[in-house]
């Protein structure tokens, strides 16, 4: 079975940082905390990790209730890697995000040793910014 890290304040053990940042602002990311503090594209979301984990797939979700309609959300995953170097894990897509099959998009591809991951958010049919109820990355 794989060992899934979570990006919540519950990991924070694991996790050296988690980050929002709107435009030029850049601020703690807060579980349960939904005002925003600006919705200038590109919105980043970015967990920073205490050591270099080797990663195979990430689960984007949303509220999974109806109310939360149907949406598309378009954004690249970007990550550290363990010489500090930023590099783009997966390019900018258009991923819908649909409350009938669970409000969630999980995207695997090719293990990866990072020392942080980056949504970098560029557009969402449902709201002026990006969103994100849960963030797992998976070892």
């Amino acid at each position: 079975m794989k060992k899934k890290l979570m990006a919540s304040i519950l990991a924070a053990a694991m996790v050296v940082s988690i980050a929002v940042g709107c435009g030029k602002t850049e601020e703690t990311a807060d579980a349960g905390n939904a005002d925003s503090k600006g919705n200038a594209y590109p919105n980043e979301l970015t967990v920073t990790f205490e050591e270099t984990h080797t990663i195979h797939a990430i689960r984007v979700a949303l509220n999974p209730q109806n109310i939360w309609g149907k949406r598309t959300q378009t954004f690249a995953v970007l990550i550290m890697d363990e010489n500090g170097e930023q590099q783009t894990l997966i390019p900018e897509s258009a991923y819908e995000f649909d409350p009938d099959r669970g409000n969630e998009v999980i995207l695997e591809f090719e293990t990866a040793a990072v020392t942080s991951v980056t949504l970098e958010f560029t557009a969402n049919t449902g709201a002026s910014g990006g969103q994100v109820a849960e963030f797992e990355i998976f070892e």
